[in-house]
């Protein structure tokens, strides 16, 4: 008979479960599976959310390709021949070697069963990111496409094939340079070159080159107007006149003739420049 208003029977079965109900470990045990019933229910209601709103995506994207169809006919864009540029990549995608390497990507998503809802969870949340920072993934979404169109344009396959084509030529390539260096080596050895030496006296001379590059004397040097196309100029007529007297028969020249050659337009011309020059050094050296 029951004396302690309990609804459990009082025999020694019901008096040890009601012991254990009022055991401090039962009671978290069961605290943390409520928390667990409520953590199953919120996932539930999100689920069922996703669910419902499936039947409006579907007919959001469906209705965005129609869009980018009926806009890529107006542009002048045959679908037919990008989705015939497409399956050929899609036979590349489909190579035994492009397969296995799919099939290692599947077996590792089926070893991972709760990778498809937290990839679900991490897009709803970048949506709503996205949408909080105020981007259209509408037209983030349209621009996708143009992207994929261009993509698929025949001059830009062929080009893809090309650089396809390229790396799959890139072994042989680096093989093929390999073997011409080693060859044009060994012939260097034969004719009794050195080629580690001549490397070295090369650096040695560009290590000295960079020094004197660097250095003040050559800043200076190109700051003081010597290689100027001026002083070039002036410095290649003197070389010029230097040649052309030499060349000319030596002739005696005396006090009258020295005087009636001042008169000459070119010999005023030559004096009236070295008296310019001899006052400009003047006054440099005196600064």
């Amino acid at each position: 008979m029951n004396t302690h208003g309990s609804a459990l029977p009082d025999t020694p079965a019901g008096k040890e479960l009601q012991r254990r109900l009022h055991d401090e470990h039962t009671l978290e045990v069961l605290n943390r599976l409520l928390d667990r019933i409520d953590s199953l229910e919120r996932t539930v209601t999100r689920l069922t959310e996703l669910v419902e709103q499936g039947p409006g995506m579907v007919s959001m994207v469906t209705d965005m390709a129609d869009e980018a169809m009926s806009h890529a006919k107006t542009n002048g864009i045959e679908v037919e021949d990008r989705l015939r540029n497409a399956l050929i990549l899609a036979e590349r995608l489909t190579a035994p070697e492009m397969v296995t390497k799919l099939d290692q990507l599947l077996s590792l998503f089926n070893q991972a069963p709760g990778m498809a809802s937290m990839v679900t969870d991490i897009v709803d949340e970048n949506f709503r990111m996205a949408a909080a920072r105020g981007v259209n993934v509408d037209e983030r979404f349209r621009a996708g496409l143009e992207l994929v169109q261009q993509l698929t344009h025949p001059d830009m396959v062929r080009k893809l094939q090309g650089l396809i084509g390229m790396a799959e030529q890139s072994s042989g390539l680096i093989a093929m340079a390999m073997d011409i260096f080693d060859e044009s080596y060994q012939k260097a050895l034969e004719q009794g070159l050195d080629l580690e030496r001549l490397l070295g006296n090369a650096t040695s001379v560009t290590k000295r080159l960079s020094a004197l590059l660097n250095s003040d004397e050559y800043q200076a040097l190109m700051a003081s107007g010597i290689l100027s196309p001026e002083t070039l100029s002036t410095v290649s007529g003197l070389g010029q006149a230097l040649v052309e007297s030499r060349q000319a028969p030596p002739r005696q020249v005396g006090l009258w003739g020295l005087m009636r050659s001042l008169g000459d337009p070119d010999v005023q011309r030559a004096i009236a420049f070295l008296t310019d020059f001899a006052r400009a050094f003047g006054q440099k050296l005196k600064d």
